[in-house]
């Protein structure tokens, strides 16, 4: 009975042998299943899945890579853009030019401004602009327009608001000289509160054939120009610039007090309007100190749209401190995240790619031109701005490219040891599994026999004994 059970158990430990054998040559692994051995599938399955992040990164890093690329495409040319403008801007500062000559090279200015929108909106890769932020309205931030404070930019009037004024900013100044036009500084909430400015039945208002609220509704609070949704013109708080003017330079020189209103904890200072202090009032004509209008706030607790409301062109000048950060550092945040690293228990790392502005708005050129003597000198001081800015966006992306470059790199060393460190886990030694399979076989086949002997070998000792041999 002992022999039987034996052989029996014999027969299932080779059949048990042969079947492992059998299935590692012909999956070639060496393990197919938990019970083969559990910690190493445990750490195989780490490993595979480190190693399949590695492959979807590497992907993603391409893709982010050919983004930068096409990035700095799109910079050299805004770059050579920017520079053909400068030319035109020396050349109308040619005091032997005649108005028809600027006029010409205005035109020509233009389309070089508006190439510079249709390139920087043009350069995509996946769908998604690479040189335009996403913005909540067509209305830049006040950083964006001026692009460095103290800066001076003509500008041209109407009914939109020429820059929005972030919560966060400190110290804020805005000057604004009409040039004997009169053109009124106007400051709206974006629900529509018009905080300080002058009332609609001025003569700047009537000009754009504005004389209700109901047409500021229509026509200016649009959602597209910063507006909240739903927001109504609302005039019970207004500092009417009407009332009363302050000297700009006197204000400034802290020789004399700016008109006040306040909002949330917010004081805004304003000169009013010079246009009702002459022997003229409101017959849309200014002179002298007249010609300028003064807003200054402490610190922004709110958005605020700044307009200037009138019928051609200004001078502007805004200064501010510590601002909230809306250009470089929030860009920063606003672009795509790249995956850089996702092993198995660790948490992912990546990087966040900046936006690069590089339309007209974020360069600091809207309103500018080239159509007087004055203007060209301005402008030529915008486009060298703008061209330091190109050249910034430019060593920013050389960085990440760099970056980008470095983490390809990685992955792609490590995924083939990833998948070594894997194979030497799990895969099955042919050779080995080929020996042991014909070891088993041949127990199969011998054992039966070996068994058969055995039983038959008593019986023939018995059969000598007994004398029967």
């Amino acid at each position: 009975m002992m022999t039987m059970a034996w052989s029996g158990l014999t027969r299932l430990s080779a059949h048990d042998g042969t079947r492992t054998a059998a299935a590692r040559l012909a999956t070639g692994r060496r393990v197919n299943q938990a019970s083969d051995d559990a910690a190493g599938l445990a750490i195989s399955e780490r490993l595979l899945a480190t190693s399949r992040a590695q492959g979807v990164i590497g992907r993603g890093i391409n893709e982010a890579i050919g983004r930068v690329q096409q990035a700095d495409a799109g910079l050299t040319q805004i770059a050579g853009l920017i520079q053909d403008a400068r030319d035109l801007a020396i050349e109308s500062g040619n005091g032997a030019l005649k108005a028809s000559d600027r006029a010409r090279l205005q035109t020509n200015y233009e389309m070089l401004l508006a190439q510079i929108d249709a390139t920087a909106a043009g350069t995509r890769l996946f769908g998604q602009s690479l040189l335009i932020a996403p913005q909540e309205s067509d209305t830049p931030d006040l950083n964006r327009v001026f692009g460095e404070s103290g800066r001076s930019l003509w500008l041209n009037s109407g009914i939109r608001p020429i820059a929005r004024i972030p919560a966060g900013m400190r110290n804020v100044e805005i000057e604004v000289d009409a040039l004997g036009a009169d053109d009124d500084l106007q400051i709206f909430t974006t629900d529509g509160r018009h905080l300080l400015g002058t009332r609609l039945d001025d003569m700047v208002w009537r000009a754009n054939r504005i004389t209700t609220g109901e047409q500021v509704r229509e026509r200016v609070m649009l959602r597209s120009l910063g507006f909240a949704p739903g927001a109504h013109y609302d005039d019970s708080g207004l500092l009417d610039g009407s009332a009363a003017f302050v000297d700009p330079a006197l204000a400034l020189a802290g020789e004399a007090a700016l008109l006040e209103t306040s909002l949330g904890g917010m004081t805004l200072g304003y000169s009013g309007d010079g246009d009702h202090q002459d022997d003229a009032p409101n017959d849309g004509r200014v002179s002298g100190s007249a010609r300028h209008e003064l807003l200054m706030i402490g610190e922004v607790t709110q958005s605020l749209l700044v307009m200037v409301v009138g019928s051609g062109s200004f001078g502007a000048r805004a200064r501010w401190t510590d601002a909230d950060p809306t250009t470089a550092g929030s860009l920063d945040d606003a672009g795509p995240r790249v995956v850089l690293s996702a092993d198995f228990g660790q948490a992912s790392q990546g990087m966040t790619l900046a936006l690069l502005p590089a339309d007209r708005a974020a360069l600091g050129l809207s309103g500018s031109g080239i159509a007087t003597q004055a203007a060209a000198r301005s402008s030529l001081s915008a486009l060298d701005q703008a061209l330091e800015t190109v050249g910034s966006h430019r060593g920013r992306l050389g960085a990440q490219s760099r970056r980008l470059e470095q983490a390809l790199g990685h992955c792609e060393a490590a995924a083939p040891l990833n998948q070594f460190a894997r194979s030497r886990i799990i895969d099955a030694d042919m050779a080995t599994e080929l020996a042991a399979l014909a070891r088993q076989r041949l127990r199969e086949q011998i054992g039966p026999a070996l068994l058969g002997q055995a039983t038959l070998m008593p019986r023939q000792v018995l059969a000598l004994l007994l004398g029967h041999g």
